[in-house]
């Protein structure tokens, strides 16, 4: 019986160990604090679902869909709840801080919860 390369087994073990301790709640993807200005949800076909802003970028460490951390307010929806996700939806979540625009493409697995996958920095271009 040939064995896999330990390569390959390091790299099964840390998909396992992410995928079971990973927030997936958390939508902030950062691992660590992150300064945030605006954070904005958005479906596949372009609808904005939520967003929140803040006058200037706030340390934080965790955002949950739907719920607006403290210095930050709601701008989408203008009043009310977001609609929830559905499982399975692909969504994109685009964050400023700084002077950064992360733009992170994933897959809602719950209500409120989000699977990430590929993700884009940029830096930030405001006058």
């Amino acid at each position: 019986m040939r064995r896999p390369p330990s390569f390959l087994l390091a790299l099964i073990l840390q998909a396992l160990l992410f995928s079971t301790c990973y927030d997936q709640t958390n939508l902030l993807t950062s691992n660590d604090w992150t300064d945030v200005k605006s954070f904005d949800v958005t479906s596949e076909a372009g609808e904005r679902l939520w967003a929140i802003k803040a006058q200037s970028p706030i340390r934080i460490r965790r955002i949950e869909y739907g719920r607006t951390p403290e210095g930050f307010e709601q701008t989408v929806p203008v009043n009310g709840h977001p609609r929830s996700l559905k499982t399975g939806e692909r969504i994109t979540l685009v964050y400023k801080t700084g002077s950064s625009v992360v733009t992170h493409h994933g897959e809602a697995t719950g209500s409120a919860s989000f699977n990430p996958g590929a993700y884009e920095v940029a830096p930030l271009k405001e006058p």
